[in-house]
């Protein structure tokens, strides 16, 4: 391992260690305080998947229902499907004086949060041996790039297949059909976690790349 493997496995794991140590207090809300939880995505959205307990609140709808939200059960959890959503609607809330609410990131943040074991999960994370991904392409791993069309046009690994993460879902019967294992990228390695957890729900053999900048410096 290069000299300053070691120390970016640790940043990392110890990154998504707190990460999780908040979405976890968020859960700890839901179930101690009665906290309300409000998901932001479409109807559609949330027709097809939700938290469980969670309300429908479309981001567009959140300035106009501000009433309800100082009626609801405090404090109030937003989530939406990367956080993005949520985190404006956070700021809505707020601005209109409605201070205990917290961004509860995407809805795969929110299940994590109600079912892992935080730190056993980060003692494995930092010990556990690290993907060899060279093997794993050479064996005939398929490397997935789940950004945006246009990231993926900008730049990518040579014979990547390009998913966004939004398609991720919808993509995995195909994926699970090559029987083949996968390896997801992006550009910092949050995306492609989200969709390995996605593609792992599907019975798919599946590891998070990270950076697809850092897994092309290491296959060349």
């Amino acid at each position: 391992m290069h000299p300053k493997g070691w120390y970016v496995t640790f940043v990392t794991q110890l990154t998504r260690y707190f990460k999780e140590i908040y979405l976890s207090k968020i859960r700890n809300m839901h179930l101690d305080k009665n906290a309300s939880i409000v998901d932001v995505r479409s109807p559609g959205e949330f027709a097809d998947e939700h938290f469980n307990g969670a309300v429908n609140i479309p981001l567009e709808e959140v300035a106009a229902r501000i009433d309800e939200f100082k009626e609801m059960a405090k404090p109030i959890v937003a989530y939406c499907r990367s956080g993005n959503r949520s985190g404006t609607a956070v700021t809505i809330l707020k601005q209109n004086g409605i201070a205990e609410v917290i961004n509860g990131g995407g809805l795969d943040d929110m299940k994590a949060a109600s079912k892992k074991n935080i730190m056993i999960d980060f003692i494995k994370g930092l010990f556990k041996p690290r993907a060899d991904f060279l093997k794993l392409i050479e064996e005939g791993a398929v490397i997935v790039d789940v950004r945006t069309k246009g990231e993926y046009q900008a730049g990518h690994i040579k014979c990547s297949k390009n998913v966004p993460l939004d398609t991720v879902k919808n993509e995995a019967a195909a994926l699970k059909k090559l029987n083949k294992p996968v390896i997801t990228v992006c550009r910092s390695g949050n995306r492609s976690g989200i969709a390995k957890s996605i593609l792992a729900t599907a019975g798919i053999e599946v590891y998070n790349g990270g950076a697809w900048t850092n897994l092309k410096r290491q296959i060349q």
